[in-house]
């Protein structure tokens, strides 16, 4: 549970920021013209699409991991997992 709680806050900080960079972007350049505006955001869909896609296969394929009853550890969220939600006995 420690696990999927990190990893569903890590995807959803991911592609917060992934759906943020286009209107980072228009507000950098200062509201650049119409033609350039619609050219940005439709490669910033293109780019929300890889991602969402990216993203679901992660957690779709350690859903099925996880229901044969595998155990596993994710490189960036197992320790981040264990960091925040240890039980500290004593």
């Amino acid at each position: 549970m420690r696990q999927a709680a990190v990893l569903g806050a890590f995807v959803w900080f991911a592609l917060f920021i992934v759906m943020a960079l286009p209107l980072a972007l228009f507000v950098v350049l200062g509201g650049p013209p119409e033609t350039l505006t619609i050219e940005i955001y439709s490669a910033a869909m293109v780019i929300d699409l890889i991602a969402f896609a990216g993203a679901a296969f992660i957690v779709i394929s350690c859903a099925v991991r996880a229901s044969h009853g595998e155990l596993f550890t994710l490189p960036l969220v197992t320790p981040l997992g264990e960091r925040l939600f240890s039980r500290r006995r004593g």
